[in-house]
């Protein structure tokens, strides 16, 4: 690798909330971005730009470059789909590309993006809140965005350091943790209690705080979690994720909790599952978990 990282080119396959909110950060840095999405919504990005309202960034609308089928080579790849968009939405990519950014929920993800892209992706992850208010308007209500990244065999630390020094000069604070399982596990046990507890009982996080049983929910989905994430080789302080879940807005809402209002399918087996079947692996029962996965599948049921 070069040794000063600047990349010409950042492509963003999955233009959402997440994906879309780094494209219009790095789109008002001056950087050359280009969004792979579905036809909707690049039509949308093309006619009307991209619009976002951020409490950390300002309001308004970027002009990335859209598209459904990527034919350039980018510099670096984010990879920010819904994990069960994931396999078609890799149709809209060619093969090659610089480096690699995945930052969709769950572990799973890993290994097709490595079967299929190669092991120039790294596992990476995102701390903050941004919602899709329509296809070309992403909304940014949190005050943090924090994107975590981890080196492999293939993409060592130093360039790990080199992608990070350039997205902290482009807006975007970031991590670096030492691996893989790190990157993935530290978020997914916070995700999955805040998930599970927002999405099974309908309520914002600052409504869910006052209510003891639901918060001991919640602590319990964190115990469990962590027991599984230290089976893995990942240790989870729970007082820490407890203090940080207490620092999120009283308005918070879960991707899940926003996809069961809209009636959408929401990533039960990238988050809750993920935990219960590596759990399982290591002989070790997530049963509020489960009952919360199966509570949240009933209401997906009632209108599928």
């Amino acid at each position: 690798m070069v040794k000063s990282f600047n990349p010409q080119l950042i492509a963003i396959l999955g233009p959402g909330a997440i994906g879309g909110l780094i494209a219009a950060i790095l789109w008002k840095q001056g950087v050359d971005v280009i969004a792979v999405g579905t036809k909707r919504t690049v039509d949308l990005i093309n006619k009307e730009g991209l619009k976002l309202d951020s409490v950390k960034y300002g309001r308004f609308t970027a002009h990335p470059k859209a598209t459904t089928q990527l034919t350039q080579t980018p510099d670096l790849l984010f990879v920010s789909t819904k994990s069960t968009n994931l396999k078609s939405s890799l149709n809209s990519l060619k093969d090659k590309f610089g480096l690699g950014v995945a930052l969709l929920n769950g572990l799973s993800h890993m290994d097709i993006l490595r079967q299929t892209l190669g092991p120039k992706v790294i596992a990476g992850s995102i701390l903050t809140e941004s919602y899709r208010q329509s296809s070309n308007e992403i909304v940014h209500p949190s005050k943090a965005t924090v994107v975590g990244l981890a080196p492999n065999e293939e993409v060592g630390m130093s360039e790990v350091k080199q992608i990070s020094t350039w997205l902290n000069g482009h807006g975007i604070q970031t991590k670096i943790y030492a691996n893989d399982k790190e990157v993935l596990w530290k978020k997914l046990c916070r995700l999955n209690a805040l998930a599970c507890t927002t999405a099974a009982s309908g309520m914002k996080l600052g409504d869910l705080r006052k209510n003891s049983d639901w918060m001991e929910s919640l602590l319990k989905c964190l115990k469990e979690a962590a027991s599984v994430a230290q089976a893995e080789g990942v240790s989870i302080n729970i007082e820490e994720e407890i203090a940080r879940v207490n620092k999120i807005g009283v308005n918070f809402k879960s991707s899940m909790l926003r996809d069961i209002e809209n009636k959408k399918t929401p990533e039960l087996e990238a988050i809750p599952g993920a935990i219960i079947d590596a759990g399982s692996k290591h002989g070790i029962s997530c049963p509020v978990i489960s009952d919360l996965k199966n509570q949240i599948k009933r209401k997906v049921k009632a209108y599928a």
